[in-house]
């Protein structure tokens, strides 16, 4: 399966799911099958509501995370991490909020 994203093919192993990297933006890919049919998911990093943008709202779910306010799901950790520490921090929260502002 084959996916062409900004101009770049990306291709998806049945049943993997990792992340792949392209035009600088890091995307969770996970390719599933479900009757003879191939589907493939991908997540923005740093898009912790999954609503396919960077926004307030994303910030504030990892400040409430960082903060132990709510526990976030593994996929969840793994697309907020975005410094790669292996949780999702107030550093965290601070590189999505100043993605959601356009200010990086």
């Amino acid at each position: 399966m084959k996916k062409i994203i900004k101009g770049l093919a990306v291709t998806c192993t049945l049943m993997a799911v990792g992340f792949v990297s392209f035009l600088g933006t890091t995307t969770e890919a996970a390719a599933v099958q479900s009757d003879s049919t191939y589907s493939a998911r991908y997540y923005i990093k740093g898009d912790l509501n999954m609503d396919g943008k960077i926004t307030l709202a994303d910030a504030e779910i990892a400040n409430n995370a960082a903060n132990g306010y709510i526990i976030l799901t593994d996929l969840e950790t793994k697309i907020g991490d975005m410094n790669n520490n292996g949780v999702v921090d107030k550093e965290d929260a601070q590189i999505i909020l100043r993605m959601a502002l356009g200010i990086d």
